[in-house]
């Protein structure tokens, strides 16, 4: 049988100017290795020609980055992807987005925009992000999106940390009334990105490790939110099972999701500004789309059988998949039929 491909996460850059406490993402293209060339545009034509060879329309492509409005060609790639019948979903801060470029992404065809925001209440979301005014320029994008391109479904992402917790069922309520919104969808915390970090980082006394302590507030919290989704109450994207296992998470990542089979191997593929495309962000990519087909790095490439059957055997405590893996679930429904054995 062949394997579907339920997922393509596409990088352009990795540039961004915000300094978020649990992201260090903005410094790695400082830092790419000599003789190592960024994407073409014509690289991401190819890729979305042989995407679409490989899947039905509408199939789902998540653009992200860094901040992806700091991609040159940006509205081009996003128009390589929908020429090929194929659904973008574009994660940004939305600092970038004016009325003019809420024009332009309706025109090129974006299907939903996430905007990443941390708190209803700017003060939370400035000091995670570290850039007094963000908050501020989050919001005016949703409102310049509802303006002028209103048809698009505008998804608040969340990430749960403890200088947000107090705020994190008002992001619910929020965006659940407020009409430009369609819901938001939260994502656990995992450690600091594009740093190398000890492996019980969450123990950590830094400033911007954001690791919540009280785990009973931390349960309560997500009680509160299961409880609403439940009852109907709120507009969020996760499924409730998602949310339990957040629960498990945050009362001890280090046994969390250790006795299972992993399904990374199974979800989708994630390339990077380089081109190399990855099976699980942990592990070495399989390959690089600038001199492999779409095809071999998913289906016929001898890395990825290697680089599958190497998922398949590590038993270290996952907090990759926590997160990274919901792209790969256009309908939530499916989200119990590949998560990992429950402990």
């Amino acid at each position: 049988m062949v394997m579907r491909l339920r997922s393509l996460a596409v990088n352009p850059t990795l540039k961004c100017w915000y300094k978020c406490r649990y992201c260090k993402l903005g410094v790695m293209e400082h830092n790419i290795p000599e003789g190592d060339a960024m994407l073409e545009f014509s690289d991401f034509e190819r890729l979305f020609r042989q995407t679409r060879e490989m899947v039905e329309p509408s199939f789902q492509v998540h653009i992200a980055g860094g901040e992806p409005l700091l991609y040159p060609r940006i509205l081009d790639v996003i128009r390589a992807a929908t020429d090929n019948e194929l659904d973008v979903q574009i994660v940004t801060n939305g600092a970038l987005i004016n009325k003019r470029k809420a024009r332009d992404l309706r025109k090129a065809g974006v299907a939903r925009v996430g905007i990443s925001i941390e708190s209803r209440d700017a003060m939370p979301h400035d000091r995670i992000r570290d850039e007094p005014g963000s908050h501020q320029a989050a919001i005016r994008a949703i409102q310049h999106l509802s303006d002028e391109a209103p048809e698009i479904p505008i998804q608040v992402l969340t990430i749960i940390n403890r200088m947000n917790l107090d705020f994190l069922v008002d992001v619910a309520e929020w965006a659940t009334e407020d009409p430009r919104i369609s819901g938001v969808t939260f994502g656990a915390l995992s450690q600091i990105f594009a740093e190398m970090m000890p492996p019980r980082w969450w123990e950590v006394e830094r400033p911007d490790v954001l690791w919540p302590r009280d785990t009973e507030y931390v349960h309560a919290v997500i009680d509160e939110l299961i409880e609403r989704k439940r009852n109907d109450l709120v507009s969020i994207g996760n499924p409730i099972e998602e949310l339990r296992d957040y629960k498990r998470y945050f009362t001890d990542p280090s046994n969390f999701l250790t006795d299972f089979t992993c399904p990374a191997g199974e979800l989708g593929i994630y390339i990077d500004p380089l081109g190399y495309a990855q099976l699980c962000g942990s592990m070495p990519p399989v390959g690089n789309i600038k001199t492999s087909s779409l095809e071999e790095l998913w289906l016929t490439g001898e890395e990825t059988a290697r680089r599958r059957a190497e998922i398949l055997a590590c038993k270290s405590p996952c907090h990759q998949l926590l997160n990274c893996h919901r792209c790969a679930f256009q309908d939530s429904s499916e989200y119990d039929s590949v998560t990992p054995q429950r402990l």
